[in-house]
């Protein structure tokens, strides 16, 4: 005790010390990365928001554009005035800009090289996005602000993101523009400000879809196979382990979040110190616990030597219960084969004396098959259950017919009270063992003309059998050990029949092989009544 209280005392000390270390370590590391972290999510929102904000003003030259010109433009002149606009700039090559009439009807639509690229002009908006997202675009023409919609994946196999704003001419709404910019362009300068090998950032929506430099994640058709190979998900980095920060522009939302990739230097530290920390601990526990073992060793030897001598002395003990009960019959056989030896079986029938003998017999075999039984359910695990339906009507039939021969002698009246229709699940022939035990003690121990009961009745989820005797009951001395086995308990047959002490303990064993439970209630001079219940109702 006092060597493992020392090596303890060893561990502990060795913890403090490293705990109190990597504190101090941890809190230098833990300071310089977040500061660093605090420096790289500013900057990730900065980059995010100047290009969303470039592609606003992209957006607002191409409205002011339109509105300044005295006739509305045709096709080519807008398509080349926002070509030379997003010329060398971030947006170069990567929009899309279309214009409908009031019937959601494409009339314009080019990117930075050609004019209906994706041949839109005459198709219906509602063609190609559905029902669903039509009201939206009807509220363009309701007011001359810019409306940002969400991004979402684009027929062009890109993610892209609208600003959206009225057309006019000469005062009269003809539709709306809906420019489209690429939305890698924004989230490809975040990426190209930091180190992509540390940090990872999460792009979201206001309405918390997920999105990257290739898809919107909102279970929508994806129009290419292309995967980012920076996508937050593709590391192992729970939500929480991000910072965050919005982005609000032209009424919408954006979140944006930064984390790092990798373990910093201080969780590898702490994960040397700690594997340190598990060998040193590891060595220390291995050989107290070999001098632990050696010590246990010593005291289960010592209790094996005491088991054994108690065992020893169970087995004189059944010896000497053996010899005493054999003793008796086997001097009965003894005397009545010389009886049967010196009378003359002309003068006198012999047939009593071979009725006491085969009695001696039978308990002599009772005693035997006791003594087996008891073997035999010592070592439960070797017993196999033989389940079947059991009907408890046709059981108790039997058991009174078998029974009511051994209380007929005696004037005693056998009487059935149980439920009708039962059914249980259980080994037949244990339960029979177990039944017949108790009708037939109940039998045995009570006086002439008493009356005998046995019940059987559903208790919740099992089924209850009582066996209810007007004997001579039990004392408190006699509930303590009727269990056990080789217990001659207070009372005694009344008929002169036979008893090995060794039912109740086979009764018990049996109930429990069986997962039940038996209880019994008595006092002295007012019956008995012993309670089984088993689980298992069909």
């Amino acid at each position: 005790m006092k060597q493992t209280l020392f090596i303890y005392i060893i561990i502990a000390i060795t913890a403090w010390l490293l705990v109190i270390g990597n504190i101090w370590i941890s809190g230098f590391i833990n300071n310089k990365e977040t500061q660093e972290l605090e420096a790289v999510h500013r900057n990730a929102i900065d980059e995010f928001t100047e290009t969303v904000e470039g592609f606003g003003l992209f957006v607002s030259s191409i409205q002011t554009y339109i509105n300044e010109q005295k006739e509305f433009p045709d096709q080519e002149h807008l398509f080349n005035y926002v070509q030379n606009f997003s010329r060398g700039t971030a947006l170069e090559n990567k929009y899309v800009v279309s214009i409908l009439d009031t019937t959601h009807t494409f009339i314009y639509s080019f990117d930075y090289n050609d004019i209906n690229a994706n041949n839109f002009i005459g198709q219906n908006l509602e063609s190609i996005i559905g029902p669903e997202g039509m009201a939206k675009y009807s509220q363009i023409m309701k007011s001359d602000a810019l409306n940002l919609f969400k991004p979402h994946n684009l027929v062009e196999g890109q993610v892209g993101i609208s600003l959206n704003f009225r057309v006019k001419n000469k005062g009269q709404t003809i539709g709306y523009a809906t420019p489209v910019v690429y939305f890698n362009a924004a989230i490809e300068e975040v990426y190209k400000q930091v180190n992509a090998e540390k940090f990872v950032f999460r792009f979201t929506t206001a309405d918390s879809i997920d999105f990257d430099r290739e898809r919107v994640h909102d279970n929508s058709k994806v129009y290419h196979d292309r995967t980012d190979p920076l996508y937050y998900k593709n590391f192992q980095i729970t939500s929480e382990g991000f910072k965050y920060g919005n982005v609000s522009i032209y009424g919408y939302n954006f979140i944006i979040g930064t984390a790092r990739k990798e373990l910093n230097e201080y969780n590898w530290l702490l994960i040397a110190s700690v594997l340190w920390f598990i060998i040193f601990s590891g060595m220390l526990l291995y050989i107290n616990n070999q001098s632990i073992k050696l010590k246990h060793s010593t005291l289960l030897i010592g209790e094996q030597k005491e088991e054994l001598v108690k065992l020893n002395k169970e087995k004189d003990g059944i010896l000497g219960v053996v010899a005493h009960d054999l003793r008796s019959p086997i001097n009965n056989i003894q005397g009545l084969t010389h009886l049967l030896e010196t009378i003359d079986s002309k003068e006198e029938e012999p047939k009593p004396y071979f009725d006491r003998i085969k009695s001696s017999i039978g308990q002599m075999h009772q005693l035997i098959n006791d003594l087996l039984d008891i073997s035999n359910f010592q070592n439960a695990e070797t017993i196999s259950l033989n389940v079947e339906e059991v009907n408890i009507d046709a059981l108790l039939a039997e058991l009174m017919e078998v029974a009511g021969k051994d209380a007929e002698p005696k004037q005693q009246k056998l009487t059935v009270n149980a439920t009708k229709g039962l059914l249980l699940s259980t080994d037949r022939f244990l339960l029979w063992r177990v039944l017949e035990n108790l009708i037939s003690n109940a039998i045995k121990f009570s006086p002439e003309g008493k009356a005998i009961t046995v019940g059987a009745k559903k208790t919740d989820n099992t089924i209850e059998f009582t066996i209810h005797d007007e004997g001579p009951g039990f004392s408190e001395e006699d509930k303590q050990k009727m269990f056990r086995k080789f217990q001659k308990l207070s009372a005694m047959p009344t008929g002169g029949e036979h008893s090995t002490g060794l039912g109740l303990s086979i009764v018990k064993m049996i109930v429990d092989k069986l997962g039940g439970s038996i209880r019994v209630e008595s006092k002295p001079g007012e019956g008995s009544c012993f309670y089984v219940k088993f689980p298992g109702i069909e």
